[in-house]
């Protein structure tokens, strides 16, 4: 059959119409930089070394040939130099929107949607439809380690009408060379304009970041755990110090008005050497019995620690065995009874030693003594009266408290509920005095001594934890 050529040019701009008009509109700039236009950061494929050395020169990362992107999906091109995009858009009820960039693996990439209401949640899959490891399903924000070199597609969906706002960041990665611990790369920022760098740094290590821009230059350091170690308004351009967790950390500059820069990151790798440092207590600290405080350290190359206290050199026990000495703290119930046990109300020379499970040479302690005491009812001279509250857990738990009197005084003690049992025994003589079984008050009618007396409350066992009300008269 002869076939008329006439007919088939008029065909085929009908089809190049219909997919012109079903394309999307948004026109946003690829991931690829062009150096003869402006310096830029590096992209690196991978994420740096446990001990990252070395430093890189800002080049730029050719981009691949992109995979051909998901139907409908709005392709998103950071311009050159950028490492972020912003876009706006709408939304039906139950409509979806998707958009699409290329990325390499090992880069951090964070997606945000914001919306009225928060009406807006993101997915970010790969082109297959498979969620990216950590990305829950309905949230309004994702941040993490792309695993492969492909496209990635976002999708944005709403079951109601609304507009939204789309922020995609893709951080360049700071690696450094075998053998070096300092990187230095140089960038250029417009106004407004924001340059995202990461790297992955132990607890321990210090980081040193330092901006040189003829103009400011706000300064941003925070951890993948969204706690900031430095924020832009004190205006300061440089920052050094201790990080202290392993993780990511995100290095963001923002200038007020055009300018070049530098920005060079030093981060010693960690030290190899073990030790183990007892930051809390170290010294002043006055603590009770029956509180909980924070024994905190740091270490290194050390995997358990021991945890002991002892009171002038005399040894009270271990607080804790086998502990995780990457944890760097250990919650500290201080026992009632600790110094008073021995009829002392307080003792301002206590050390607590942390030390490696497997070594025990290899320890430390605080450097000044701390007061470890025992709670004290503070009278005025003379004929007074005291109400204090408290709470028991069940079962035998008991609280301590210590109160001065004089010899001949007359000491009336009433608590409530009447379950919870009463003793009182004297510091110096070790005189006893116990409230009877089910009754709510006791009357010591002449103290033997001028001494410390110490009231002990003590639950019933088996009982539930219980509010008490302690009544403390001497006269």
């Amino acid at each position: 059959m002869k076939r008329e050529r006439g007919t088939l040019l008029p065909l085929l701009v009908l089809v190049a119409s219909i997919v012109t008009c079903s394309a999307p509109q948004t026109a946003v700039p690829e991931i690829t930089s062009n150096p003869t236009e402006r310096p830029t950061p590096t992209l690196t494929p991978s994420r740096p070394t446990e001990e990252p050395t070395g430093t890189p020169t800002a080049q730029a990362t050719e981009s691949p040939t992109p995979m051909p992107p998901e139907a409908g999906a709005a392709r998103i091109q950071f311009a050159s130099g950028s490492t972020s995009e912003s876009l706006g858009g709408h939304l039906g009820p139950d409509e979806v929107e998707r958009y699409v960039l290329r990325a390499l693996a090992g880069q951090i990439m964070h997606v945000r949607v914001t919306s009225p209401e928060e009406r807006v949640r993101l997915r970010v899959e790969a082109p297959s439809g498979t969620s990216i490891e950590g990305q829950a399903e309905g949230e309004t924000f994702w941040r993490g380690p792309l695993p492969a070199t492909q496209d990635y597609v976002i999708r944005v969906s709403s079951d109601q009408e609304t507009d939204y706002e789309l922020s995609v960041i893709v951080y360049a990665s700071i690696v450094f060379e075998p053998d070096e611990a300092s990187a230095t790369l140089t960038g250029q920022l417009d106004a407004r304009e924001t340059d995202h760098y990461a790297l992955e740094a132990k607890e321990g290590q210090t980081l040193d970041v330092v901006v040189d821009a003829p103009h400011q230059v706000g300064l941003t350091i925070v951890g993948a755990d969204g706690i900031p170690l430095k924020r832009p308004v004190d205006e300061e351009m440089s920052w050094r110090d201790e990080l202290p967790v392993t993780q990511d950390y995100f290095i963001e500059l923002e200038a007020l008005e055009p300018t070049v820069y530098t920005l060079t990151v030093t981060l010693p790798p960690p030290s190899s050497e073990t030790s183990i440092e007892v930051t809390s207590p170290n010294g002043a600290e006055e603590w009770h019995e029956g509180s909980s405080h924070d024994i905190a350290w740091r270490s290194s190359g050390v995997e358990k620690v021991d945890i002991e206290v002892a009171s002038g050199g005399k040894p009270l026990g271990h607080v804790a065995l086998s502990v995780d000495a990457t944890v760097g703290q250990y919650q500290w119930e201080i026992p009632v009874g600790l110094v008073s046990d021995f009829g002392v109300a307080s003792s301002d020379a206590m050390r607590v030693r942390v030390y490696s499970s497997d070594d025990p040479d290899l320890y430390d302690e605080n450097d000044d003594p701390f007061t470890v005491s025992c709670p004290r009812i503070r009278l005025e001279p003379g004929p007074a009266s005291q109400s204090i509250t408290g709470t028991l857990d069940g079962g035998d738990d008991r609280f301590r408290y210590v109160v001065g009197a004089t010899e001949g005084q007359t000491m009336a003690l009433r608590i409530s509920p009447a379950r919870i049992g009463v003793d009182v025994w004297g510091a110096e003589d070790g005189s006893t005095w116990e409230l009877p079984a089910e009754e709510d008050s006791l009357r010591i009618a002449s103290l033997p001594e001028t001494q410390d007396y110490f009231i002990t409350l003590t639950s019933a066992a088996g009982s539930e934890a219980a509010d008490y009300t302690l009544e403390v008269a001497v006269q």
